[in-house]
């Protein structure tokens, strides 16, 4: 363009940008980056630092960029931060993990100990913990992911190896380095909002990797066809039953789990996604997708520095990416979507909350599907009969036969928990 004479005015730029997308995407990033700026500026003294957010929304069955917003506010020559800041994702990059033990024979029912865990590294060793230092036990992996633990994580990517989640990550859409070292399993790598959306499209679109573009082309005065930038074809990266059962999983982290917060502010449909916070708070994320848009939204400082002392994906990212969504996301979703692929037809009634086989007294159920032989084997644990208000001491034939019923109900749920301690 460059060699012709034309002034810029001559030219006419068609996008693949969404009009109301790309306005609620602004809208949404400036709001929450001014919401987190009022709540750290109680938290730093001295200096104050600018709170900055950025959000990116792709079509994941072509890869056009429906919204780009790089920054909270517009400047001329602005740093694109969707584009070119390179930051920690967190929790955000587990989903690669778990992708590549569902590749490696594991499903959402295999099960994991969420228990403090220690990696050696040479002569030292390496001892992450979770959020709050609450750990659940043994718990399923779509649990483990629902609530972000971080010890069921590495032990995953202990199992499966760190080189396959790093090859799998990069033939999913990261470009960027990624380390071969143990903490790479908790999003201790940097990268791009846009390599994180593009990514995710695999999880959303059944197993196929895209090419983000923005620009569809460019015209001249007299409709004189200057560039065209033709969509590349999808490249098949992940089986689309990997794609399915991860998809599943995140879908419990919007329902149930750390990303809860999308239902709390209004997102309706369905929706999967995730939520990253990065060490002392200094990255906050939510990753998520519908089978017809993939939006990521970071917020963080410029110059990285804990935001405030409770800083989190699900708190402070999260709520932007609703308002987005409920917004600004006019598309809608076609009932027959993110259905089971062929060979993933066995259906169990599960507790979502847990991935256990529900029970009677389970207060969440879903029928969900599996591949033959992958299902849940074990009856929930974790929810079970009441207990009624103390007996009456004078009708102790009553009282007796209640005490032996949760004694027994106690026994067998003991029994199968210390037949599945030594399992993986």
């Amino acid at each position: 363009l460059q060699d012709r004479d034309e002034d810029v005015s001559d030219f006419t730029v068609y996008t693949t940008l969404d009009l109301d997308a790309q306005r609620s995407a602004d809208r949404a990033v400036a709001r929450r980056a001014a919401a987190i700026q009022n709540e750290s500026s109680g938290y730093w003294s001295g200096a104050r630092h600018s709170i900055q957010g950025a959000m990116i929304a792709i079509d994941p069955r072509n890869g056009d960029i429906r919204a780009l917003t790089g920054g909270r506010r517009y400047e001329r020559g602005n740093y694109n931060r969707a584009l070119k800041a390179k930051r920690q994702p967190g929790s955000a990059f587990k989903p690669f993990v778990y992708v590549t033990a569902l590749a490696a024979g594991y499903s959402p029912a295999s099960e994991v100990r969420d228990e403090p865990v220690d990696v050696v590294q040479g002569r030292k060793v390496w001892s992450p913990s979770n959020y709050s230092d609450e750990y659940l036990g043994l718990i399923t992996f779509r649990r483990a992911l629902m609530v972000s633990s971080n010890a069921a994580a590495v032990r995953v990517s202990q199992s499966v190896g760190l080189p396959r989640i790093i090859e799998n990550a990069h033939r999913l859409g990261i470009d960027s380095n990624i380390p071969d070292y143990p903490a790479v399993a908790l999003g201790a790598i940097d990268v791009t909002p846009i390599e994180l959306v593009r990514a995710y499209a695999p999880f959303a679109n059944g197993g196929y990797r895209v090419a983000p573009r923005l620009v569809k082309r460019i015209e001249s005065r007299d409709g004189e066809s200057l560039w065209s930038g033709e969509t590349v074809a999808p490249e098949r990266v992940i089986d689309p039953r990997d794609a399915y059962e991860l998809t599943s999983m995140l879908r419990a982290v919007v329902d149930y789990g750390t990303g809860h917060t999308i239902r709390d502010w209004g997102a309706k449909g369905m929706i999967a996604g995730k939520t990253g916070t990065t060490n002392d708070g200094t990255d906050v994320w939510f990753v998520g997708y519908t089978p017809n848009v993939v939006a990521a939204v970071w917020f963080g400082y410029d110059d990285p520095h804990s935001i405030s002392y409770n800083a989190t994906g699900g708190r402070l990212a999260a709520p932007a990416w609703a308002e987005f969504y409920s917004q600004g996301w006019k598309e809608a979703v076609p009932a027959d979507s993110w259905g089971p692929p062929a060979g993933v037809d066995e259906a169990v009634m599960i507790d979502p909350t847990t991935g256990w086989i529900a029970n009677e007294w389970c207060p969440a159920r879903k029928l969900e599907y599996f591949r033959p032989g992958t299902g849940p084997r074990t009856e929930c644990m974790e929810h079970g009969p009441p207990y009624e208000d103390g007996p009456v001491w004078g009708d102790s034939v009553d009282w007796g036969r209640q005490v032996q019923k949760h004694a027994d109900d106690l026994g067998k749920k003991i029994s199968k928990a210390l037949g599945r301690i030594f399992k993986f």
